[in-house]
């Protein structure tokens, strides 16, 4: 029992000795990396810097645009829907809207099956 331990005791003192070293390696293969080529990267920062930001902001537009473009074309569906007078059975999780052999998914948390009356 005592042998076991002292057996698992150096396990586990070799597992941390090991870790440790493969951070402080990581650690200095990093700073050793970066140092190396940060002129080269000085040289093309700038234009990163320019086309991240261009990047960023085309994402960041476009997330905008189409959220906007699917909550005006949910509600228009609602409202049509609601104007077309529709019979609904809710059976799920997500809404599956059927109208004139068109299906659409919605991420509402329900699902629900129109059909016309």
């Amino acid at each position: 029992m005592v042998k076991n331990s002292w057996y698992l005791h150096n396990i586990k003192k070799g597992i941390q000795t090991s870790t440790l070293l493969f951070f402080s390696l990581f650690i200095f293969f990093g700073h050793l990396f970066s140092f190396l080529f940060q002129s080269f990267l000085f040289r093309f920062s700038l234009f990163f810097e320019r086309f991240l930001f261009r990047f960023t902001e085309f994402i960041l537009c476009f997330l905008i645009a189409f959220s906007f473009i699917v909550f005006v074309f949910c509600f228009f569906i609602n409202c049509s829907l609601r104007a077309f007078t529709f019979r609904c059975r809710i059976t799920g999780d997500f809404y599956f809207i059927q109208l004139f052999t068109v299906q659409l998914t919605f991420p509402t948390g329900r699902h629900t099956v129109f059909s016309g009356s």
